[in-house]
């Protein structure tokens, strides 16, 4: 090989030394993928370790997910292996929570409910913890819904189980609609989210609008 590029893999083992803290002549590069430097980097976690994640699409969630696997213990592997809920995983994305205060102002557009989708809605509302914007979304949503059974309800119409892409703001998401509260982050869209509530019943194309974030 040419000496350039001998001289800099030796750089880059010299400096992946500093970064990791070590002098074991065993650190080198792995030539790969992104996805290569993330497992590298998530087989550093062991069960019962800390951890904090910010997923704000597909695959960070998707890592998010594989974070709390290896954060959890074995009790918690236990009860759900494939989502498990880790005590010492917390994950928390923006556009998918609710803020404190007073709710935020609302434009919604008028809507399509199932029987299903309404019923999900009104448990919402009396399960107890719940924000003061999500309650403000689901009453107004509920007020001015139409109800369809579910074979005659658009096949356009965002409900439950449906995959639906939708944008907050410039940035576009794909997620399955679930009432779930064990649902997959990064593959599934909470209902029990301010942005599941505001989506639910919407038709494609529609826009709705919650204090400075739009989405449709």
């Amino acid at each position: 090989m040419q000496k350039d590029v001998v001289r800099g893999m030796l750089e880059a083992k010299q400096m992946l030394r500093s970064l990791w803290g070590t002098s074991n002549v065993h650190i080198y590069g792995i030539a790969g993928t992104g996805f290569s430097a993330l497992d590298s980097v998530l087989s550093l976690i062991l069960p019962g370790d800390g951890a904090v994640a910010f997923p704000n699409g597909t695959f960070s969630g998707i890592d998010t997910q594989t974070i709390r696997r290896k954060v959890a213990t074995a009790q918690e592997l236990a009860l759900n292996p494939l989502n498990p809920h880790a005590a010492g995983c917390t994950h928390s994305s923006p556009w998918l929570t609710s803020t404190r205060g007073p709710p935020r102002r609302l434009a919604m557009p008028k809507c399509q409910l199932t029987a299903e989708d309404s019923f999900a809605l009104k448990a919402l509302l009396n399960e107890p913890g719940q924000s003061d914007d999500l309650r403000a979304i689901v009453k107004e949503k509920l007020r001015s819904a139409s109800l369809f059974l579910d074979h005659t309800i658009d096949r356009k119409v965002a409900t439950l189980g449906s995959r639906v892409r939708f944008a907050v703001g410039e940035t576009f998401h794909e997620r399955v609609l679930s009432a779930n509260p064990d649902y997959t982050i990064g593959l599934e869209l909470a209902l029990a989210s301010v942005i599941g509530a505001v989506l639910i019943g919407l038709k494609e194309g529609q826009i709705a609008q919650f204090g400075s974030q739009t989405a449709k």
